[in-house]
């Protein structure tokens, strides 16, 4: 059974876990790219988060949260959903 990634996100903010959150009025850049036909947005991102970003560790969008912390507790609450122990 698959756990909606959000729950898992606020489950690891209720534990403490590794979750950051980058709050919009951080932005400090946004244009529209006709040519891709998509918005590009530079923002500001409390800490360095370079290379966990660029290494695979850490996944997300906005937010961003340890990724073998996210795994294991999404991992948890589908056994819990499944009703295993």
């Amino acid at each position: 059974m698959s756990v909606n990634n959000f729950d898992v996100m606020k489950e690891m903010a209720k534990r403490n876990g590794n979750i950051r959150l980058a709050p919009l009025t951080n932005i400090t850049r946004a244009r529209y790219i006709e040519k891709h036909k998509g918005t590009e947005i530079t923002i500001g991102f409390p800490g360095n988060v370079v290379a966990e970003v660029l290494l695979g560790n850490s996944c997300g969008g906005l937010i961003v949260c340890g990724k073998e912390e996210f795994e294991r507790v999404k991992a948890e609450l589908e056994d819990l959903a499944r009703g295993v122990e």
